[in-house]
């Protein structure tokens, strides 16, 4: 899955979301630098544990912090999957916003912000329960309802909400390059 790519199913834009808001495809990521040094893979940029090395983590170390790698993205993807259904497992009444505050907790992250990022990139409210997302039975606001060819009327889907992000973000680079030219 690229990074950030709203999925066919409401699990794979939740775990597109995770990948971007993680940062997986930049170049001083953890996932890079692991891939760098160790050859491995954390899209999810998931720390080694025993869960970890159970879903087939190998430690790599970077700055004194023990992260988890896999042989593949795809097994990185794979393991944030898990993670979440762990997490569901754990907790049967879990939302989304709460997982994320398990997934990127507060003394490490703005964990609000990536809440509201993953509801804005996928569509799904934050109080979606994440057992509806792990099973498919929350609509997913990515694809257009059954026998529609497009959206209704009058809204946004997820993946016109983030290529208009990408497309202010372009423009504001374009004004900054411009301010800079001699």
């Amino acid at each position: 899955m690229p990074v950030g790519r709203l999925g066919s199913t409401p699990l794979d834009s939740v775990v597109g979301a995770i990948l971007r808001m993680e940062g997986a495809d930049q170049p001083n990521s953890v996932n890079a630098t692991i891939q760098r040094t160790a050859g491995l893979y954390n899209p999810g940029h998931i720390e080694y544990s025993s869960w970890s090395a159970a879903h087939g983590a190998q430690p790599v170390t970077i700055q004194g912090r023990t992260w988890a790698g896999w042989p593949t993205y795809d097994a990185g993807v794979d393991a944030v999957k898990a993670l979440l259904a762990q997490y569901q497992r754990n907790d049967p009444g879990i939302t989304i916003q709460q997982a994320v505050f398990k997934y990127a907790p507060p003394n490490e992250n703005d964990s609000a912000l990536y809440a509201r990022n993953l509801a804005s990139w996928t569509g799904l409210p934050v109080d979606t329960p994440l057992a509806s997302v792990l099973t498919g039975s929350v609509p997913n606001p990515t694809k257009p309802p059954a026998g529609s060819s497009k959206p209704p009327e009058g809204t946004q889907t997820a993946q016109g909400k983030l290529l208009r992000g990408i497309a202010k973000e372009l423009g504001s680079m374009v004004r900054l390059l411009r301010r800079k030219r001699p």
